[in-house]
């Protein structure tokens, strides 16, 4: 069943250079493994749509493999032992590798395929000079280098395989690839550190074909059977995962909702966790399972924690509603750009997440505003696709001009493109919430208590806490959006724990007309409620809240320059 395939570990000199166990870039995607290998999937994928193909599928299903099928493939134990014996004192070595040896004492050995389709696949060839080239070389033999040239390619860095190796228990994935010319590659990789078995030292780095570890395998007879790719697409098992954990696929389809949601709303991307199927079709089902909360409130953490509904909706209902908002406007830099604004008055704090034309998160923010809002920035072309991927650091989650140098020097126009971005963004918040914030609040009798710091925090805290249309005067009769629901509906079935929802209720350009857009068409289901009146109520709630700060700052004051005059 391996087919000749066995691995091997290059031989090296006692004087030559020692790897550690520690590698740097799979602890990187230690503290979420399994959002990162979605991230990293995704994105490899969607780079590799085949021409005349409109959506990329994704598949990620877990299995096992019987280890007496594959005697060669699971014969890595006296590279793990070596790994041991060279570092015997290094309590990382034996936390790493000593597991290893207890998966191999299976019979049966667990996998997570990820497979794609409707892809590309991955290329292989010699340049002129007979030295190894294209996307599976890259991914195979080589660290810190991609082969990604598109401006909407999503990765750029080459150290994004360590996702892979950071969920495998055993350090070591196989990756068969067909490309659309039928050609085929296959090769394992495992990913240990310098060992050493009696007297002999081998590198981390072993290779799993029928070449002796000289380059991938071509012909299909030399291509274990189980791992042959019959069209054109990628295929990598991960080997030694926890088989059918829960949790495991849990974090993956909501890593799925949370980064590529606009992806899969647009229909050029589709996952498939197992039984768990993610499409522009399923959406809302899925998305109602895994974030039924209406709003956003991660703060800490947020890119790996924020729920994507909030700004899921206003990127599919921009427009059909005036607190649904889009901006476009074309910058000098970047060019062509938008900014999605959900206005929604249970927002406490504003913000925003970014992403450029591959539709994938990049980076989530919080703004120092507290307009009520939720919004998506997308850079739309292709200049200001490429300046951005530039800006972008190793992980695909942050832009910053330090990733952007000249002789160690930021670069001027990666400077100008993040001033751009936060001049659009704030701007464009402005022309939308100014236009009922002019005026200024009178909260009766505050005269009063400023005898009293300790009264008039209390009042503050009671107005603030206090219902906000009994407080600013607005009719208490309109249902709020957590007792109509959000726009995009849940099929759950009512009960004492979860009662029936009124009719959800968005507001149109004339204030007059709700809409439940879930199935394309707009019907007349709720009372007037216009922008004006939400603006007005996040308006005058901003106002307490920046006077009960000022005021907290001014007590803090008194009861400090009274201290100082008492120590005089």
């Amino acid at each position: 069943m391996d087919t000749n395939c066995k691995w091997t570990f290059a031989e090296l000199s006692a004087s030559h250079f020692h790897n550690g166990p520690q590698d740097a870039m799979i602890e990187a995607f230690k503290g979420s493994p399994y959002a990162a290998l979605i991230r990293e999937a995704c994105q490899n994928s969607c780079d590799a749509l085949a021409e005349g193909q409109k959506r990329v599928r994704l598949s990620l299903t877990f299995g096992s493999l019987n280890k007496c099928d594959y005697p060669n493939l699971f014969d890595l134990r006296s590279h793990i032992q070596g790994c041991l014996t060279l570092y015997p004192d290094d309590q990382n070595t034996t936390k790493v590798f000593r597991p290893m040896l207890y998966i191999l004492n299976k019979s049966q050995i667990p996998y997570l395929r990820v497979s794609d389709y409707n892809t590309t696949g991955m290329s292989f060839y010699k340049d002129l000079s007979g030295k190894p080239r294209g996307s599976f070389y890259a991914f195979v033999r080589s660290g810190g280098h991609s082969e990604k040239t598109s401006s909407t390619a999503g990765g750029s860095f080459g150290f994004g395989k360590a996702a892979y190796f950071q969920i495998s228990g055993l350090r070591s994935i196989i990756v068969s690839t067909q490309n659309t010319e039928g050609k085929n590659f296959f090769e394992g990789i495992s990913s240990f550190c310098t060992h050493q078995i009696g007297s002999e030292y081998f590198d981390g780095h072993g290779f799993y074909d029928s070449t002796d570890g000289i380059e991938p395998n071509t012909s299909l007879e030399n291509i274990p059977m189980a791992f042959r790719r019959s069209e054109p697409g990628t295929d990598f098992f991960i080997l030694g995962t926890d088989q059918y954990t829960y949790q495991a696929k849990e974090d993956m389809a909501k890593a799925a909702l949370r980064y590529f949601w606009a992806a899969i709303i647009d229909g050029s991307l589709e996952i498939e966790i197992d039984n768990i199927l993610i499409s522009k079709e399923t959406f809302n089902d899925v998305l109602n399972r895994f974030f039924p909360e209406s709003g956003d409130d991660a703060i800490r953490n947020h890119f790996y924690k924020l729920n994507p509904r909030p700004y899921a909706e206003v990127y599919r209902l921009a427009g059909t509603a005036e607190n649904f908002q889009l901006i476009e406007k074309d910058l000098p830099l970047l060019g062509h750009v938008k900014l999605y604004v959900n206005i929604d008055p249970d927002c406490n704090r504003d913000k925003i997440i970014y992403m450029r034309k591959n539709k994938m998160v990049i980076q989530t923010e919080m703004l120092r505003n507290h307009y009520g809002a939720y919004c998506v920035f997308v850079c739309e072309s292709e200049r200001g696709n490429e300046l951005l991927r530039k800006l972008e650091n190793a992980s695909h989650d942050k832009w910053d001009k330090s990733n952007y140098t000249v002789n160690n020097v930021p670069n001027e126009d990666g400077k100008e493109a993040l001033k751009e971005i936060d001049n659009f963004v704030q701007e464009s918040l402005r022309s939308i919430f100014d236009r009922e914030t002019n005026g200024t609040i009178e909260v009766e009798g505050l005269s009063e208590y400023l005898a009293s710091s300790e009264s008039l925090l209390d009042e503050m805290d009671s107005l603030v806490g206090r219902n906000s249309d009994e407080l600013f005067g607005l009719p208490t009769d309109y249902p709020s959006p957590k007792e109509t629901g959000s726009p995009i509906t849940t099929n759950s079935k009512p009960n004492e724990d979860n009662p029936p929802r009124e009719p959800p209720i968005l507001i149109t350009t004339d204030g007059t007309i709700g809409a439940d857009v879930t199935d394309g068409r707009i019907s007349e289901i709720g009372p007037k409620v216009t922008i004006n009146r939400i603006i007005h109520q996040n308006s005058q709630k901003l106002k307490v809240q920046k006077i009960r700060k000022n005021l907290h700052f001014l007590i803090l004051l008194v009861i400090l320059s009274h201290w100082l005059f008492n120590q005089e």
